[in-house]
C-alpha cells in the first residue's frame, strides 16, 4: 500500500528542510509518517515549504521546480474557490493572499495525487488549504483521510482567527453530514465534537492515540541535568513542558507550590520547557517576583533529541493546559515511570489515565491543584507499573492503527 501524507510541516531537527518550524504538530506528525513508513511506502508532500526531493527514515518528501509549478498551473482547482472561502469566512488579507498562493499550485498537487500511484491520502490539520485537496481527490475518485491534531474552535484559549475558527466546525458539522473519514488524537476530542453537533453516531471518526517515539532513538552526550541548573540532590525535579503561553497555563503550578509547605517548597524545584511564544503572558516576570524564583528553571526550547535528559532525571510530571488536544509529555513521563498529573478534562484524560501513574484534578482552582501536587510529589509510586501502563502508547500500535484506518477505504 502506498500512502500520501499531506501537511503544512513535519519536524526533524536533524533534516535541515524539516528544522525551520520546531512544534509539536510537526514532531508528531513527522512520526506519524515514519512508523507508517516501517510497514508500508509513504511520501509526504508539505505545502508551507519550498525543497527538492529528499528521504528521511524511510518517507520521500516530495519536492518540486517552479517549472512544476507553471506547466500545471492551470490544471488545479478552480479559481473561484478560494473566492468563494474569502467570501464566506473573510479571513484576514495575509491568510487570503497565501491562499492564492496555494491555489497557484493546485494543478502540481493534482499531479503528485493523480500520478504518484497511492491508495489513499492523509490530510493532517484543519485549515483552509484542505479544500483544494479534499477537492482535488473527490474528483481523482481518490480514497482520503482526515487527522485532526486538536480542535482550535472550541477554546477562547487558542490562539487563532475566528475565519480558521468557523472553518473549523464547518468542516466537522459537513463531516458528519457527508461521512468523510476523519481521525482525531483522543476520545475526548470525538466526544466533543458529538456532542456539540448532537451526533448520535460518528462511525466515521475514529480514535487513534498518539504514541511515544523517542525512546530508543536518541545519539546526544549524557548530560546531568540536576548539575548542569545547580539543583540539589535531594530535591525533586518537576517537569513542565509545553509552549509558554496562557492556554498551557504555566502561572498555576507556580501559584500551587506556594501553597505547599515550606519544607515541601524547598525540597522541589520545576523545569519548564518550551518556547515563550506569548509575550503578552509575562511569564519571566512573572517568576522574578516570586519568593521561591531560584526554584523555577527556564529552560526555554529544548530540541526532541534533548527531551529525554530531562525526563530521566525528573521525579513527576505536570500538565495544567485548559485546552489539549492530547497532552504528548503526560505519555513521554510514563515511559520513564514517572507519575504525572493533569486536569480530568483534557480530551485525552480518559486514553490516557490509571490509578497506578497519573493524578485527575476534578477542578481547577489553585487549592485542588496543590493538594494533587502534593501527593504526587509525597507518594510511593510504583515505577515498573507506570511503564507497563505506557505501553499502550507505542509507536507500533499507533501505525497499526492507521494502516487498519487506510485499509478500510481501499
Amino acid at each position: 500500500m502506498k500512502i500520501l501524507f499531506i501537511a503544512p510541516y513535519m519536524t526533524n531537527n536533524n533534516v535541515v528542510p524539516l528544522s525551520q518550524c520546531k512544534a509539536g504538530f510537526g514532531y508528531m506528525v513527522y512520526d506519524i509518517a515514519v512508523s507508517v513508513a516501517k510497514k508500508e511506502y509513504v511520501d509526504a508532500l508539505l505545502y508551507n515549504y519550498r525543497y527538492d526531493d529528499f528521504k528521511s527514515d524511510n518517507v520521500l518528501f516530495i519536492g518540486c521546480s517552479w517549472v512544476k509549478y507553471l506547466k500545471n498551473i492551470f490544471k488545479g482547482c478552480s479559481p473561484v474557490l478560494p473566492l468563494k472561502l474569502y467570501s464566506k469566512y473573510h479571513m484576514q488579507m495575509r491568510t487570503f493572499v497565501r491562499l492564492c498562493y496555494g491555489w497557484m499550485l493546485t494543478g502540481y498537487y493534482r499531479d503528485v495525487i493523480k500520478n504518484g500511484g497511492y491508495d489513499v491520502v492523509h490530510i493532517h490539520g484543519c485549515v483552509f488549504m484542505n479544500e483544494y485537496f479534499i477537492d482535488i481527490c473527490k474528483k481523482l475518485n481518490m480514497p482520503f483521510i482526515v487527522t485532526l491534531h486538536g480542535l482550535n474552535s472550541f477554546s477562547d484559549s487558542v490562539k487563532l482567527e475566528l475565519a480558521g475558527k468557523r472553518y473549523e466546525k464547518d468542516f466537522l458539522k459537513e463531516t458528519l453530514d457527508n461521512g468523510y473519514n476523519i481521525t482525531v488524537i483522543s476520545s475526548g476530542i470525538k466526544r466533543t465534537i458529538m456532542e456539540h453537533f448532537h451526533a448520535g453516531t460518528a462511525d466515521n471518526i475514529r480514535v487513534i492515540n498518539n504514541a511515544f517515539t523517542f525512546a530508543n532513538n536518541v545519539n546526544v552526550k549524557d548530560v546531568d541535568i540536576r548539575n548542569l541548573l545547580s539543583i540539589p540532590s535531594g530535591a525533586k525535579i518537576l517537569l513542565y513542558v509545553g509552549n509558554v503561553c496562557e492556554r498551557k497555563n504555566q502561572k498555576q503550578i507556580i501559584e500551587a507550590y506556594n501553597l505547599l509547605r515550606k519544607e515541601e517548597k524547598e525540597k522541589l524545584y520545576i523545569l519548564f520547557l518550551g518556547r515563550d511564544i506569548e509575550p503578552k503572558y509575562a511569564f519571566d516576570t512573572y517568576i522574578k517576583k516570586q519568593e521561591y524564583k531560584e526554584h523555577f528553571k527556564v529552560c526555554g526550547n529544548v530540541d526532541k533529541e534533548y527531551m529525554p535528559l530531562y525526563y530521566k532525571s525528573a521525579d513527576c510530571v505536570v500538565l495544567l493546559s485548559y485546552s489539549e488536544g492530547f497532552g504528548l509529555s503526560l505519555i513521554e513521563a510514563l515511559h520513564f515511570g514517572i507519575p504525572c498529573m493533569s486536569f480530568d478534562f483534557i480530551d485525552a484524560y480518559h486514553d490516557i489515565y490509571d490509578v497506578c501513574s497519573m493524578i485527575g484534578l476534578h477542578d481547577s482552582s489553585n487549592e485542588t491543584v496543590a493538594q494533587g501536587l502534593h501527593e504526587l510529589i509525597s507518594r510511593d509510586w510504583d515505577i515498573d507499573a507506570i511503564r507497563q501502563h505506557s505501553k499502550r502508547f507505542t509507536v507500533d500500535v499507533m501505525s497499526d492503527n492507521y494502516i487498519e484506518t487506510y485499509l478500510s477505504l481501499c
